[in-house]
């Protein structure tokens, strides 16, 4: 499901680009055979960036495994464990 995320918004990103560049008959240059492969080149650079960012380098972008981002994105604890002496617990670090 995330590389179909991925690859409609390199479409998205790509189709814009072209629709931009191209005001007096945008579908023409987006139907067109370049502007078609300029199309599929954008949407397989966002899909291997993708693979590349997540199966490759093994960067973790989620929350659940970063904790400097669990702590910026105000994230609560739900454990009372963990509150600070003023009585907030959105740290993780507790």
């Amino acid at each position: 499901m995330d590389y179909l995320i991925v690859a409609a918004i390199g479409i998205f990103s790509g189709g814009v680009e072209l629709v931009t560049r191209y005001r007096d008959n945008p579908w023409r240059a987006v139907c067109s055979l370049p502007g078609s492969l300029y199309l599929a080149i954008n949407i397989g650079a966002a899909v291997m960036a993708l693979f590349f960012i997540t199966d490759v380098f093994d960067w973790k972008l989620g929350f659940e495994d970063n904790p400097v981002a669990l702590a910026g994105s105000g994230w609560c604890s739900p454990e009372p464990a963990q509150w600070h002496s003023s009585g907030h617990r959105c740290s993780p670090f507790g």
